[in-house]
């Protein structure tokens, strides 16, 4: 080694460890490098040709913050790619996460495709700044986002820690369930609480949290939004068992107020001391659409939830499952059976007919109701995520998409 690399080793090894260090593939994925820059490809399936994942090369911070730096970054790219922004971003720090920020923003290509652009970005030790993106239409909601947040969560996790490997594909797939059992209802449990009068609607809000074993999840949380101009924030329950009042009282932090500014959402929540927070305002969100009374779905639906299990049911009784099935006969099962046919794929009715996970269900505005055959009855908040492909369901917090 020449003798002025001698005297730089000890200065240079721990960036070149950092430079050197693996960008793992992702199971089933193409991957393309084009010098220091790592694309992404799904499987071929329906939406994975509108979808496009990125790792950028590492670039030096120059000490700035990096929210600033990450939303510098973006319009270069944004200008680059040809693209014109439409509203301006949003920056956030992901929930639980002290390292990692997202910008998000709503643009069109030049050809006036809408879409959607997320940009992740973390510091790493050597105060190089890590940064990727996620290119999307703003109406898909597949899984391939989570997929590749949890992949890029692994590589910070990997480059946060120096010397750690990650065995390629592993932790950017690895599933881990998510059982959170139904929300306990703040409720009269008369179904006489919120009527549809009183509703403006429904949105989804876009937010992004850490879930089981650190993957890095985006959910749409569904918020009620009340003609009075009142905010009711991750409406898992059916609005017609929400005792305003009493809600108020034994959970007020999920309480706060809205009104439009154009495009935009204003929104206040309310402090645990009982004040009111600074106004926020909000871009990226859009309206729910609620079922038709007794509109009925034909089909399996997957949890998208972060490539974990939801938890549905009530009471004393919790049903974990992936997948919910819908039949056209007012059915529905946790027990696979290929398909929302009535007979299923096999020919067999007996997943509709088990006690415990399975039973009749109602669908009226923002709410489901499932009747379990045991007796149960569940009530939980239900809406689509568009008003006109009935792909993309919610039922409480979660979102479901087809598989078919």
């Amino acid at each position: 080694m020449k003798p002025y690399l001698l005297l730089l080793a000890g200065f240079l090894l721990p960036a070149l460890l950092y430079a050197q260090a693996t960008i793992p593939p992702i199971p089933g994925w193409k991957m393309e490098v084009n010098k220091d820059t790592y694309r992404f490809i799904p499987p071929s399936s329906p939406g994975a040709a509108n979808f496009e994942y990125d790792i950028m090369p590492v670039e030096k911070s120059n000490g700035i913050n990096l929210g600033e730096w990450l939303k510098a970054a973006a319009a270069k790219d944004l200008q680059g790619a040809g693209y014109s922004s439409q509203l301006p971003g949003v920056l956030k720090t992901v929930n639980n996460s002290s390292d990692l920020l997202t910008y998000s923003v709503l643009t069109n290509d030049g050809s006036g495709k809408k879409l959607a652009v997320i940009y992740f970005a973390y510091v790493r030790p050597d105060h190089a700044v890590r940064y990727g993106k996620i290119v999307r239409l703003r109406e898909y909601t597949g899984t391939y986002i989570n997929v590749a947040a949890n992949h890029f969560v692994a590589i910070l996790k990997q480059e946060m820690t120096p010397g750690k490997t990650i065995t390629p594909g592993v932790a950017a797939t690895e599933e881990k369930p998510i059982t959170t059992a139904a929300q306990p209802t703040q409720v009269n449990g008369s179904g006489k609480g919120i009527t549809a009068a009183e509703i403006k609607g429904v949105l989804l809000h876009s937010e992004t949290r850490l879930g089981v074993g650190g993957m890095l999840i985006f959910v749409y949380f569904p918020y009620l939004l009340l003609k009075n101009g009142s905010l009711y924030e991750h409406l898992a329950v059916s609005p017609a068992d929400i005792n305003e009042a009493q809600s108020r009282q034994s959970e007020p932090t999920k309480w706060g107020t809205w009104k439009l500014d154009g495009k935009a959402l204003i929104v206040t929540h309310r402090n645990k001391d009982g004040s009111m927070t600074k106004p926020n305002r909000w871009t990226g969100w859009s309206w729910a659409s609620p079922a038709k009374p007794n509109e009925k779905l034909n089909g399996t639906y997957g949890s998208i939830s972060g490539g974990g299990n939801t938890a549905m049911g009530g009471g004393s009784m919790v049903v974990s499952s992936k997948y919910i099935t819908f039949n056209s006969q007012g059915q529905f099962t946790y027990e696979s059976v290929g398909g929302g046919s009535y007979n299923g794929s096999t020919g067999s009715v007996s997943a509709y007919s088990s006690k415990n996970s399975a039973g009749t269900y109602v669908l009226d505005g923002y709410s489901i109701e499932l009747r379990f055959n045991n007796g149960q009855v569940n009530r939980q908040s239900f809406y689509f995520y568009d008003d006109k492909d009935h792909g993309v369901i919610g039922i409480g917090n979660n979102p479901y998409t087809t598989s078919h």
